[in-house]
């Protein structure tokens, strides 16, 4: 994986688990020189995991996982469309699509 990465001074890995790497992966970096850069809050896994504990140097990097604010809608009532899937403000008369909060749904006709 690094085979030749003799020269390498820094390596950033952004898993919060330290991955598994193949017996000899890791083993041409100067683990004396260069250093570890690991999501901030688990240093201490890579610290006891195979390979990644023979860094000498090994830092916390406080990554941005690219996730803002997730923001959930909570279905408050049913929601009601035409046959044309168009979503409805109420019932119309003709043949309704009505779903309802728990995501099942059902076919009405109104006169």
């Amino acid at each position: 994986m690094f085979s030749d990465c003799t020269a390498l001074s820094r390596l950033i890995i952004r898993a919060i688990i330290p991955p598994t790497c193949g017996v000899l992966a890791l083993d041409d970096i100067n683990k004396w020189e260069c250093t570890l850069v690991v999501p901030q809050d688990h240093i201490a896994a890579y610290q006891q995991a195979d390979q990644w504990k023979e860094f000498f140097f090994i830092e916390r990097g406080d990554f941005d996982d690219g996730i803002g604010e997730v923001k959930a809608e909570i279905a408050t009532g049913e929601d009601y469309y035409d046959l044309n899937g168009r979503q409805l403000s109420k019932p119309q008369k003709g043949i309704n699509i009505i779903r309802y909060p728990d995501g099942t749904s059902r076919k009405v006709l109104i006169k």
